[in-house]
């Protein structure tokens, strides 16, 4: 169908990096073909569309479309998509200044992630809580959720072994990403060896990642 072309096409563009093109085609199905989309695919458009406002710097159509694909998620009884939706609504939240609330909003997004089996969303809802926790200087809660984000991120690669060629790109930057926050926990405890370690380790992954080729 024409609906179903159109979201093939803004998934494809939202999985290049091409925001713009992504919310074009989005926008097209959100006017004109939303009746011939499931209640769970309007989840995944408006969730789809509210994000790449935000990347678009559309920060009123960001929060309407996240606030859509939320109050849908949650009356449909989707917990995992309202986990995902609910970080993104944290993550917005910072980014207009509103870091308390958008704790909370993380916060409240790992309590529901808990529930869910080999959670994703749970991982990273720790890794973004860790890194606020850091700049606020508690340094105890942000090492906890540290751990909790290795041990699902460890758990998760186990599982995943067969394709661990596929998945190396995204294991690389979230291997940056934790080894970059225990780096600077290790520096505030004056743990100059391990802080050095973590730190440089991170920064030759980020360098791996960014010489290899595109993925299509």
């Amino acid at each position: 169908s024409w609906a179903e072309t159109r979201k093939i096409f803004a998934l494809s563009c939202w999985q290049e990096g091409d925001r713009e093109e992504s919310a074009l085609f989005l926008s097209e199905i959100i006017e004109h073909a939303m009746n011939a989309l499931t209640p769970n695919e309007h989840i995944t458009i408006y969730h789809l569309y509210g994000r790449a406002q935000v990347a678009l710097n559309d920060l009123p159509q960001g929060i309407y479309y996240l606030n859509e694909a939320w109050n849908l998620s949650q009356h449909l009884g989707d917990p995992a998509r309202s986990t995902l939706v609910l970080q993104d609504l944290a993550k917005l939240s910072i980014k207009i200044g509103r870091t308390k609330q958008g704790a909370t909003l993380f916060e409240r997004s790992l309590w529901m992630a808990s529930h869910l089996r080999a959670s994703r969303a749970h991982e990273q809802g720790a890794l973004e809580l860790a890194d606020l926790y850091l700049q606020w200087g508690f340094f105890e809660e942000a090492q906890s959720l540290i751990e909790l984000y290795i041990h699902g991120l460890n758990l998760r690669q186990e599982v995943s072994e067969p394709q661990a060629d596929i998945d190396a790109p995204s294991i690389l930057i979230e291997r940056s990403g934790w080894r970059s926050l225990r780096g600077q926990l290790h520096l505030h405890r004056s743990e100059w060896f391990e802080a050095t370690d973590d730190l440089s380790r991170a920064v030759t992954e980020l360098q791996t990642f960014s010489s290899l080729p595109p993925l299509y």
